[in-house]
């Protein structure tokens, strides 16, 4: 019998009033892959399997393109480059501070299985007093 606690769907609502649906689910055939892609916008949809292949279908045309990993490597080497040369971050700060503040809120309401609403405020990821 499947855990529900290792399922989750999650909907963003962005600034724009666009969504991001992110759908977490443990079942299934563990001979798959585990991590499916769908990006849909502007008339253009990606599909990402397992983070080894992408298709990108823009304007009839579609272009595919191999990878040779999930790019850890290659953001850890980007990281470290940064820090030698005294470069800014690849990923940026604010970017990582609202990652992480989603990802803390989307957990909070976990054990009593209620929908939260997370809502950022314009200096969320500045020094503050308050």
């Amino acid at each position: 019998m499947p855990n529900n606690d290792q399922n989750v769907n999650i909907t963003l609502r962005f600034d724009d009033d666009s969504l991001g649906i992110i759908s977490y689910v443990a079942l299934g055939n563990t001979r798959l892959g585990k991590e499916h892609i769908e990006i849909f916008g502007d008339n253009c949809k990606v599909v990402n399997d397992n983070l080894r292949m992408a298709e990108l279908g823009k304007n009839r045309k579609v272009t595919k393109v191999k990878s040779r990993g999930k790019g850890h490597r290659e953001e850890v080497q980007a990281s470290v480059s940064a820090l030698k040369e005294d470069n800014p971050s690849p990923i940026p700060f604010e970017s990582l501070v609202l990652t992480t503040f989603t990802i803390l809120k989307i957990k909070e309401p976990f054990c009593k299985n209620l929908p939260i609403d997370v809502i950022y405020s314009e200096g969320i990821t500045k020094n503050s007093e308050s």
